[in-house]
């Protein structure tokens, strides 16, 4: 009652995030990660959680967040945000 303890029931799972930084990528390596994104659109495709391994079955990109583009002549950089729904 006094505030220091503080306990609630969580429903359902956490639903996890990953933050995709990929960079080094060349030209034809972006190309095929913006048609990915552009492929989805929405869809749910399987990802796999590289700290933990476990495949996660039903994985969107975030508000189509995508960024990406060529940092140099022949170097490419991107950032994509993953999320996990239920």
């Amino acid at each position: 009652m006094d505030g220091s303890q503080q306990r609630f029931r969580i429903y359902g799972a956490n639903l996890r995030q990953w933050l995709v930084k990929l960079e080094l990528l060349d030209e034809q390596e972006l190309g095929a990660l913006i048609a990915f994104v552009e492929q989805q659109g929405g869809a749910t495709f399987a990802f796999t959680d590289p700290v933990t391994g476990d495949n996660v079955a039903t994985c969107i990109i975030s508000g189509q967040s995508f960024a990406g583009g060529m940092t140099d002549e022949t170097i490419a950089q991107a950032t994509v945000l993953i999320e996990e729904i239920a």
